[in-house]
């Protein structure tokens, strides 16, 4: 299946899609609304609920505002090369557990974690991002494996 009519299938079949699908697939973090779709031999996490994807979309816009800088980026539009929106989704993840459950750890409910910032700090934008940033910056994906010389 090309590209193309991948993406065409996704839109009609994952019509919420899970703003931290790429931290779910990559195994850095669950949620209790992710709902898995396999197209062909790939694999896309959609959202069961609307208000989730709201709440989470919400969440990742400021964080993503807030982090342009410890991303190096100059601003906080486009769309971001993959490292670095894994660096935003995992690390920023890692950081709202440290503050919210004192974990680094792999999120258990991703969804659960920001309603439990949100209702802390009374609202999201009361969350101490810099206090965030230092595991953002520090985190690193997969590495890139060498391939063995014969």
């Amino acid at each position: 299946m090309d590209d193309k009519e991948f993406k065409k299938t996704l839109n009609k079949v994952n019509a919420l899609p899970c703003v931290f699908e790429k931290a779910i697939l990559a195994l850095h973090g669950r949620c209790s609304f992710a709902v898995r779709r396999y197209i062909g031999e790939r694999e896309a996490v959609g959202c069961g609920s609307e208000a989730a994807q709201n709440l989470c979309l919400a969440w990742l816009s400021l964080l993503r505002d807030k982090a342009a800088f410890a991303l190096g980026e100059s601003h906080s539009s486009g769309k971001l090369a993959h490292a670095k929106a894994m660096k935003l989704q995992v690390g920023g993840l890692r950081g709202l557990n440290a503050l919210i459950n004192e974990d680094q750890g792999p999120v258990e409910d991703i969804h659960a974690l920001i309603h439990a910032a949100h209702k802390e700090y009374q609202g999201l934008e009361q969350v101490p991002y810099s206090r965030l940033m230092p595991v953002i910056q520090s985190f690193q994906g997969r590495q890139k494996r060498r391939r063995q010389e014969d």
